[in-house]
């Protein structure tokens, strides 16, 4: 079945009947579809191990603990709701018809209910934004920026966010200047330059959902590209202090040496974001080499079920990689302090 084709299912099932149509749609990627033909037995999936389960047609007989058993019919009452939430999470699944079951990543709903209250709470349809603003794309909440945020935050976003229209070959910011601000698409691209040897050198172009201006707001320096409108747009502005506030503090995670390693143990990844030429001198074993201007070019490749703990000389480029990761709906955090300059074999590389 194509994700499309599953809309008119979802907009049957609770609570997703409650979100608006652009949120249902962004809930598609993050949804799967298990058949079971009739006949068919099965375990019932962990609770909450892989998301909401929800039986969208056919019959299917639950058995739970105890060996009580009861038929559930896909679009009943009962069945609009997912398995364990209208009564107990049963144990053994036997499909009586063939049957259609659609698996709903429950972290991603639970962010969209969130945002979709917010919203209304800040009174996105009736208060100033009205006249100035669109929807955010909805991918930001599942996957993006705000992901990760806590609730409490997002009525304040909305809030702090200054809409601006902007027009085609506009400049946004300027290479070398202080970082004032923190931009988000909402419309519109833009492209990302900087100046090599007298000459501009396109480096990005960025669309909808995508944002800029947030490294030289991590790492304290100057802007290192300047970034102009490709084609007319709208932006959302975010001032420095409302940045750190409400992105960067609770987004922005470090661990210090002795706590990464303990990730690294227990799984994750060492991410050195310096230059080749640095990684081949003292990088960690096993670590992934990926530059900090390369960082963006990299969220399609790099495996999301992973945590990332970024790494540098100082901190200052691994804060900023860390950032740029956790907006992404990344699970990363940067070394505090930098890269050790002496720690016992086999965590630092000897040089050759």
């Amino acid at each position: 079945m194509a994700q499309q084709e599953l809309l008119p299912y979802l907009r049957k099932l609770q609570p997703l009947a409650r979100l608006d149509a652009e949120h249902l749609a962004a809930l598609l990627e993050n949804c799967h579809v298990r058949c079971m033909p009739r006949g068919e037995r099965a375990e019932a999936p962990v609770p909450g191990g892989s998301g909401l389960l929800y039986l969208s047609s056919g019959e299917l007989c639950l058995t739970y603990p105890g060996g009580t058993r009861e038929v559930l019919v896909g679009g009943c009452a009962k069945g609009c709701w997912p398995l364990g939430q209208a009564g107990p999470y049963p144990v053994r699944l036997q499909a009586i018809t063939d049957t259609l079951m659609i698996q709903v990543d429950g972290l991603a709903l639970d962010q969209l209910l969130t945002w979709g209250q917010a919203l209304h709470g800040a009174g996105w349809q009736t208060g100033p934004w009205q006249a100035h603003a669109g929807h955010l794309p909805a991918a930001l909440l599942t996957r993006g920026a705000f992901s990760h945020l806590p609730a409490a935050h997002i009525g304040a976003l909305l809030a702090c966010f200054e809409p601006l229209e902007v027009p085609e070959e506009t400049r946004v910011v300027q290479e070398g200047e202080a970082g004032d601000a923190y931009y988000l698409i909402e419309s519109g691209r833009v492209q990302v330059v900087r100046r090599v040897g007298g000459a501009d050198l396109l480096v990005a172009e960025l669309g909808p959902g995508q944002a800029f201006g947030e490294e030289a707001l991590v790492s304290g320096e100057v802007r290192n590209a300047t970034v102009r409108m490709k084609t007319a747009g709208r932006l959302l502005r975010l001032a420095k202090p409302d940045f750190i506030r409400l992105l960067k503090a609770p987004l922005l995670k470090s661990v210090t040496f002795p706590e990464a390693r303990q990730l690294i143990e227990a799984g994750g990844r060492w991410l050195d974001v310096r230059y080749p030429a640095e990684y081949t001198l003292d990088g960690l074993p096993g670590a992934l080499n990926m530059p900090l201007d390369e960082i963006r070019n990299a969220f399609t490749l790099l495996p999301r079920e992973q945590t990332y703990i970024t790494y540098c000389r100082s901190g200052r480029r691994s804060a900023t990689a860390a950032f740029l990761l956790a907006q992404q709906g990344f699970d990363a955090r940067w070394l505090e302090g930098g890269l050790p300059q002496t720690a016992p074999d086999p965590w630092i590389r000897k040089p050759e």
